[in-house]
């Protein structure tokens, strides 16, 4: 079967697009929840957060992190402590916001609360398409 390089032809390999606008991180210390696996090789530019329950101390925190085969990396933390119900914010230093974290293909990404049994979180993520992706045709 042919392969397309539409790298130069389709948006999504230059627009930013999100997924999982409404993805869900549950209450519990290092409980995996809003999980994005996109099947093909995305740029990771950021994971936003919207408090959903708050936490109860001032350690309580998310975490962004990728799976790629056995490796899993930390992309990001936000410590949000007792944040109110409604704060929002982002999982991704301002660098990663300027230089993409790299998700291979059959990747995944995810985020998980910290040091609290309270804290949940709606999370977006926010990618486009690896220029270098081949696309079937």
């Amino acid at each position: 079967m042919p392969t397309n390089l539409g790298n130069y032809d389709a948006p999504s390999f230059t627009a930013r697009q999100i997924n999982s606008a409404r993805s869900t991180v549950g209450a519990g210390t290092a409980t995996p929840g809003a999980i994005f696996a996109p099947g093909i090789a995305v740029d990771m530019w950021n994971g936003c957060y919207r408090i959903t329950a708050a936490g109860t101390g001032a350690g309580a925190a998310l975490r962004m992190v990728t799976v790629s085969g056995t490796t899993t990396t930390t992309l990001g933390t936000a410590t949000v402590g007792t944040s109110a119900i409604n704060t929002i914010g982002s999982l991704l230093s301002t660098a990663t916001k300027i230089t993409p974290a790299a998700i291979a293909a059959g990747g995944r990404v995810y985020a998980e609360t910290i040091a609290d049994a309270t804290l949940a979180a709606e999370i977006s993520w926010e990618f486009n398409l690896d220029p270098d992706t081949a696309v079937g045709s």
